[in-house]
């Protein structure tokens, strides 16, 4: 068992709270067959904000999630929904984030896999 990568079927994590939910959620609630979706760990909500601006072919009904320690707010915007989570108990984090980096990206496919993991703002518009 080493370090998360793509190709690799993407973690569940429980215990993760949504603003404005009162039930503790999934990542595996937060995926779907009908779009990719964005995990975005950072502390930053400047960087958070870098990640978003840098996906510019953003797909309708994409799903971008940023979490653990969470500063972004939750909103939907005309190109994806935005969840803001709080991985209170860090399962997430612990399952997706490579804790030398102060960022890390992952794109989770429609099928449940993890398509790349990257830890640079300037490499996730290279995605799509």
């Amino acid at each position: 068992e080493g370090r998360l990568q793509a190709g690799d079927r993407a973690p569940d994590a429980p215990g993760l709270s949504l603003k404005g939910c009162r039930e503790n959620k999934r990542l595996f609630h937060l995926f779907s067959v009908r779009h990719h979706t964005v995990l975005v760990f950072t502390d930053s909500r400047t960087t958070a904000a870098s990640v978003i601006a840098a996906l510019p072919k953003l797909r309708r009904g994409m799903r971008v999630v940023a979490g653990q320690p969470l500063v972004c707010e939750s909103h939907l915007c005309g190109r994806c929904s935005m969840h803001a989570v709080l991985d209170k108990d860090c399962y997430a984090y612990g399952a997706y984030v490579d804790t030398t980096r102060p960022l890390t990206v992952a794109f989770v496919r429609p099928d449940g896999y993890v398509g790349a993991i990257m830890d640079s703002v300037k490499d996730v518009g290279k995605i799509f």
